[in-house]
């Protein structure tokens, strides 16, 4: 699994005895948790955006493809 496809808040279920289950992880992946980062963002503008030409349906694909953007960034080798 890449790193986008994680969770973002991950949380593991525990057993019968209190340890925690290994492989299970629910609620968003971190590219989903970034694109609405993204979107947020995106909207906090909206009307400077408009006046740009851009419209409304565009906004989901800019922050699906930053939000992919983020984890392939963010897995570079650091200098």
């Amino acid at each position: 699994m890449d790193n986008g496809n994680e969770s973002a808040f991950p949380a593991q279920e525990l057993d019968g005895s209190g340890m925690p289950r290994t492989g299970l992880q629910w609620g968003l992946t971190k590219r989903e948790y970034f694109a609405g980062q993204a979107m947020s963002a995106l909207l906090t503008n909206y009307r400077d955006h408009a006046e740009n030409g851009v419209k409304q349906g565009d906004f989901p694909h800019f922050a699906v493809v930053m939000a992919a953007a983020l984890p392939a960034e963010l897995a570079k080798e650091q200098p």
